[in-house]
């Protein structure tokens, strides 16, 4: 707390009780609490007290996010979006403000593993609870072709992918068209 004066100030508690310096309120429970301050000048002339509340708010619960887990390969972009607030905080491990938007875009290019957190934050700039999330960023498939390079029109061509990844399907493309998919 702080105040402004020309004489010595003179802090008491919401008793009434004079306290020997500048209170510091407790903030464990919300409530308010009344201080009140005010000023000698001079030898024995104190001034009128003067109250200061102090309005501790409930701390806002943590926000939902749609997944608290997302697996993609690296250089993929992956988005977690929170809900329940109108403003939000999202940090990185480094408690770095990564984002104040409700939806959080991340394209990592390296492989492992990020942690975010999100905080909603309420019209008076108070922190919430957090919601605590993990990005797993995978290795894209390496995969190999085996087969004849070379064929003729009309001609029946077997191609056969390997994979020593944990792949999820295939999807076969010629010039950007699909021609086969399989998932496992």
């Amino acid at each position: 707390l702080t105040a402004e004066g020309e004489g010595t100030l003179n802090w008491y508690d919401s008793k009434k009780v004079k306290l020997d310096g500048v209170p510091t309120p407790n903030t464990t429970n919300a409530g308010y609490t009344t201080y009140y301050v005010s000023q000698t000048v001079g030898t024995n002339e104190e001034s009128d007290l003067a109250n200061i509340v102090v309005s501790v708010l409930e701390k806002l619960d943590a926000p939902t996010v749609d997944a608290t887990t997302k697996t993609v390969c690296a250089g993929t972009p992956a988005s977690f979006t929170a809900s329940g607030y109108s403003n939000y905080e999202w940090v990185n491990a480094s408690k770095s403000v990564v984002s104040t938007n409700n939806t959080l875009h991340q394209t990592e290019m390296s492989v492992g593993t990020r942690t975010f957190s999100v905080y909603a934050i309420d019209k008076y700039g108070c922190k919430g609870e957090a919601t605590t999330g993990t990005l797993n960023l995978s290795a894209a498939p390496s995969i190999s072709l085996s087969g004849d390079s070379e064929i003729g029109v009309g001609e029946v061509y077997t191609v056969t992918a390997n994979s020593e990844s944990a792949i999820k399907s295939y999807e076969w493309m010629i010039n950007s068209t699909w021609i086969f998919r399989e998932l496992f």
